[in-house]
């Protein structure tokens, strides 16, 4: 009887290890999240002027590096989404 019991847990052991998939390329894009914003000039409402600003954002682990920026413009509302790219299987965590 425990021969049997030997020889289905090897099969089922050898049919889910089949399964498993490493990946070959650890490399994905995510949003990350804005920590700060800081602006040094005083606007005037009512008047279209530039505006310059200093975004702070987080990088959730050591492969991350900040990529690009996300800006979606609806009506007078300006979206801003800043975007990390992630390369590398192992990564040290920061938060």
């Amino acid at each position: 009887m425990i021969k049997y019991f030997y020889i289905l847990f090897t099969l089922i052991f050898i049919v889910c290890c089949k399964n498993i998939s490493v990946p070959e390329n650890c490399a994905s894009t995510d949003i990350s999240a804005i920590l700060n914003v800081e602006h040094t000039s005083t606007l005037a409402v009512g008047i279209n002027q530039p505006i310059a600003f200093t975004i702070t954002h987080g990088i959730a682990n050591g492969c991350g590096v900040s990529s690009s920026q996300k800006i979606v413009k609806e009506g007078n509302v300006i979206n801003i989404s800043m975007l990390t790219k992630y390369e590398g299987c192992v990564c040290t965590e920061i938060y």
